[in-house]
């Protein structure tokens, strides 16, 4: 079990490999590891077996290093969750279960608080993924604006208690994390990764609200009429401006869904802004330490979110101000992907936009384009 975790979280092999997704094996593997789990039991609260403490320890701290693993590679692989919370009983870390005996030859790094803030950070990746991209979820709030807000909001007030318990946080609630070079963090910086992926998952849930998406197109049964076929052929017009554009309901009366609008972009900016700033500002020491493998992935998200806030910004102002975020998320990742290569995959996909050209690859809004030239 310790090996199969141990795999999950190995470095790819050369920076070709950092360059693409994982393939499918990486979750199929996931299930296999999780699969051993259950035969094992370690879903079970095992307080009142008769077993040696130290297997009781080893086998809480085995569940939750699984469980968080579950949690964020499914909700960045867009994969259906292989634990369910009806399914196990094990109860939160404490203390007690990170004693080490005999005691190691070598120190061991006190990584007491961190393993059980990001066990309780993956039960919040659990609400993100059930409550916000589940199929159920996902169809039931793809056009609700007002329901995405609600349905989020008690997983921002989750996200917010989380980032306010950890011992380094200010009294207005910014994470303190020392990246001065050659200064140890006492945190590990994937932490606060996971933290920020988490934000910007729950706002890309929201903003997909502000687009109204095309009717589907008609599905065409093998078993139909070959005249019925042909003339739904004729119908169609093969040209660009069939292409489904976007529309943010700012007119036709939709007057206070348009404020809406306005005031969850502009928070959105602002989870962009601490996205940049925090990957900007990563220094030597926190680059060198532990990431969890699916951190490149949360980095490719973070690429697809600043895309998507200037593809979709509704009007001139907000474009110039997204423009100016995906340039400056850009050049961080060229300046740094050769000093950590999990950024190479986040470079890849951004870059393929441009290299494609983002007139070819999205429908952009007059004032879109508009903040590009001026840019």
């Amino acid at each position: 079990m310790q090996a199969a975790i141990l795999y999950l979280h190995k470095p790819q092999k050369d920076d070709q490999s950092y360059a693409v997704a994982d393939t499918p094996f990486t979750w199929s593997f996931m299930g296999l590891a999780i699969g051993l789990a259950h035969s094992l039991g370690l879903q079970l609260e095992c307080g009142m077996m008769g077993l040696p403490a130290w297997e009781k320890r080893l086998r809480k701290r085995l569940w939750w290093a699984l469980y968080i693993e579950d949690k964020f590679l499914s909700l960045l692989l867009g994969k259906p969750p292989y634990l369910r919370s009806s399914e196990w009983d094990v109860v939160e870390l404490n203390d007690d279960d990170f004693v080490i005996t005999p005691q190691p030859l070598v120190p061991v790094p006190n990584l007491k608080l961190p393993f059980r803030d990001m066990a309780r950070l993956a039960v919040i990746a659990e609400a993100v993924q059930e409550k916000l991209y589940s199929l159920r979820a996902s169809q039931m709030l793809a056009h609700e604006m007002a329901l995405s807000v609600e349905t989020a909001r008690p997983i921002f007030r989750s996200l917010t208690s989380w980032r306010e318990s950890l011992p380094l946080v200010s009294a207005t609630g910014h994470i303190l994390h020392d990246t001065t070079l050659g200064t140890p963090s006492p945190y590990p910086a994937t932490i606060y990764n996971a933290y920020l992926i988490l934000v910007a998952c729950v706002w890309r849930a929201i903003l997909r609200t502000t687009v109204k998406s095309s009717e589907p197109a008609q599905i065409i049964h093998v078993e139909d009429p070959a005249d019925a076929t042909v003339a739904f052929l004729n119908d169609l017009r093969w040209e660009f401006h069939h292409l489904p554009e976007m529309d943010f309901r700012l007119d036709h009366g939709h007057r206070e869904n348009g404020t809406m609008v306005g005031e969850l972009y502009e928070a959105s900016l602002g989870c962009a802004d601490t996205l940049v700033d925090f990957v900007s500002n990563l220094a030597a020491p926190s680059v060198g330490e532990f990431w969890h493998s699916w951190s490149r992935i949360g980095f490719a998200l973070m690429s697809n979110f600043l895309m998507l806030l200037l593809v979709q910004a509704p009007d001139f102002g907000k474009a110039v101000e997204a423009n100016r975020l995906l340039m400056k998320w850009k050049q961080v990742l060229e300046h740094q992907y050769r000093a950590f290569p999990p950024f190479i995959l986040a470079k890849a996909r951004l870059g393929s936009y441009f290299y494609v050209g983002l007139d070819e690859t999205f429908y952009l809004p007059p004032h879109v384009h508009q903040a590009l030239q001026q840019g």
